[in-house]
């Protein structure tokens, strides 16, 4: 199997892992309730009663923070997968001749470390505002994270193009 059809295969391994892993619970609503006993009534003479009985106390629930889905999960590997994908095929791109197409990222080529260890940051930072964002809207966060990946599995299957069209 070459680089470039490996692309694609992550892509939908991850899309059936995502779903054969979906949960079939409902999710809990995460938002505390409050429950207050409403004030006794004046009497005529505008004169306070004395309440019958004590006042309820306030209850609350705990917040329960909502844990991220299957499908959000499997789009966290998938968008660390892609950003490594576009380390190797970058520097099999580099290895054969060609050159990094964008500017910002071009000095950065030259130090490999350098260079994995901001796109580990991308990973990161990405995978972090998706899981933010999914604890508000998750449709936004899978949308977010569908695009990210979409956008860096073009980048990685030009990559490897180009690395083998240098290659002959």
């Amino acid at each position: 199997m070459s680089r470039i059809q490996l692309v694609p295969f992550v892509l939908a391994a991850s899309c059936v892992y995502a779903g054969i892993a979906t949960e079939a619970r409902a999710q809990e609503t995460a938002r505390p309730e409050v429950f207050v006993v409403a004030p006794q009534p004046l009497s005529s003479n505008l004169a306070l009663t004395p309440p019958a009985a004590p006042p309820a106390q306030v209850q609350f629930r705990p917040f329960v923070e909502p844990k991220p889905s299957n499908f959000l999960r499997s789009l966290y590997v998938t968008t660390a997968t892609m950003q490594a994908l576009d380390v190797h095929s970058t520097f099999a791109a580099l290895n054969r001749g060609g050159g990094e197409a964008n500017p910002l990222m071009n000095g950065l080529t030259k130090n490999r470390v350098a260079f994995g260890a901001v796109k580990a940051g991308v990973a990161a930072t990405s995978i972090y505002a998706a899981h933010r964002l999914g604890k508000h809207n998750r449709v936004a966060a899978i949308a977010l994270l569908i695009g990210i990946n979409s956008a860096y599995a073009a980048v990685v299957s030009h990559n490897y193009r180009v690395a083998n069209q240098m290659a002959r």
